[in-house]
């Protein structure tokens, strides 16, 4: 029979999705012909793959198999001179709080917001959100007043703060984050449970 000959020189295509072309699913490869007398057509397709975190060892968790750094809860305690919203109320305009816990390695976030508190720019919450165990590091606040068609809107726009403990920049056991002068804020309390010692983090979110 003799050695197998070369019939159709190597071809290359690219199948990167943002390639020139790469949204064909067939591919023919010619000969030197240049009308492709001689050819042999390759059909591509992709299939979705679900996409599993990876198996961690015991006591790592997420994406990158961290160690955490322990639950984390917000204890939102009140607020002062809150701004009236309602145009038709002259008491308060029914503030919440809005927290989004998330973190630089987290490929997720997580949202909680207190009770609704109508007819009164003092509120006093003492709820404690939790947003479970994971590598937060950031928290964002935004307090709203919603009046009694159930629109809302900003008293305090959304503020950032790092709860990272053990980082160079982490916030002190007290701040206060207000824009002079402190005329209307919320007052929180951040605590990580699990950690060897406890760090707690009260802070002021003003305006």
């Amino acid at each position: 029979a003799g050695p197998p000959r070369l019939l159709l020189p190597r071809r290359s295509f690219d199948l990167t999705p943002t390639a020139r072309g790469a949204g064909k699913k067939t591919y023919k490869a010619c000969g030197e012909d240049p009308q492709c007398s001689s050819y042999v057509e390759v059909r591509v397709s992709y299939a979705e793959v679900p996409f599993e975190p990876p198996l961690c060892p015991a006591g790592y968790m997420g994406y990158n198999c961290t160690m955490p750094y322990g639950q984390l809860e917000i204890k939102v305690m009140g607020g002062r001179n809150l701004t009236n919203m309602d145009a038709t109320k002259d008491a308060g305009s029914g503030p919440l709080v809005k927290i989004t816990a998330g973190g630089s390695c987290m490929p997720y976030s997580k949202k909680e917001k207190t009770t609704h508190k109508p007819d009164t720019a003092n509120p006093v919450w003492d709820e404690t959100l939790s947003f479970g165990t994971d590598n937060f590091d950031t928290i964002k606040v935004t307090v709203l007043g919603a009046d009694e068609g159930g629109k809302t809107d900003v008293i305090i726009p959304r503020k950032s703060y790092g709860i990272f403990p053990h980082a160079p920049d982490a916030p002190k056991r007290r701040i206060r984050v207000c824009e002079s002068p402190c005329d209307k804020y919320v007052d929180l309390e951040v605590n990580y449970l699990g950690l060897q010692q406890p760090d707690i983090f009260p802070l002021r979110a003003c305006q």
